[in-house]
């Protein structure tokens, strides 16, 4: 199955002559113009795992927009206009994408990222986690099962977590 078909609406399965792209893809290819198909999927896998581990909590934060923004950056390899027009597109669509299964984003990040590479967005989404100051338990939870559908072990997540360790809710109390 193709990617972006689980991204596609039932208006968009009935419009023929978008049969093959959903809104999403035209959307991230249209803000990532010339961008190969495995970058914006990469883009699209990563942005929606930050969509689902800002939105864990119920709350979305600027701190934590900004950390994703950066995460984009990052791990997206784009400038810092792509990256907020990307951030801004995860947020326009949060509910479309934090409401996909992990295993679908983690699935091709597994084929199109090393270990190490997942590892080190275990990092970032533990550093969006805590762009608002405190990481909750809901957030670390999130970014467990992510780790597993990263097939990492819970070493890496333990260690990713230590990154963030005075902002963890559950340390405070």
């Amino acid at each position: 199955m193709n990617f972006w078909t689980i991204f596609k609406t039932n208006k968009d399965k009935s419009d023929q002559h978008h049969q093959m792209t959903s809104s999403l893809q035209k959307k991230i290819s249209t803000l990532l113009n010339g961008m190969p198909d495995d970058e914006l999927i990469k883009i699209a896998c990563i942005a929606g795992l930050s969509a689902r581990v800002v939105g864990s909590d119920m709350v979305i934060e600027d701190g934590e927009i900004q950390s994703m923004k950066e995460a984009l950056k990052k791990w997206g390899e784009l400038p810092a206009q792509k990256a907020d027009a990307a951030v801004q597109l995860a947020m326009e669509d949060s509910k479309e994408l934090a409401g996909i299964e992990n295993h679908k984003y983690c699935s091709p990040l597994i084929d199109l990222m090393t270990a190490d590479e997942r590892y080190h967005l275990l990092e970032s989404l533990f550093a969006i986690a805590a762009g608002d100051g405190s990481v909750v338990n809901a957030e670390s939870e999130e970014i467990r099962l992510i780790s597993k559908g990263l097939m990492l072990g819970h070493n890496h997540f333990v260690s990713a977590r230590a990154t963030v360790l005075q902002h963890l809710e559950s340390l405070k109390k």
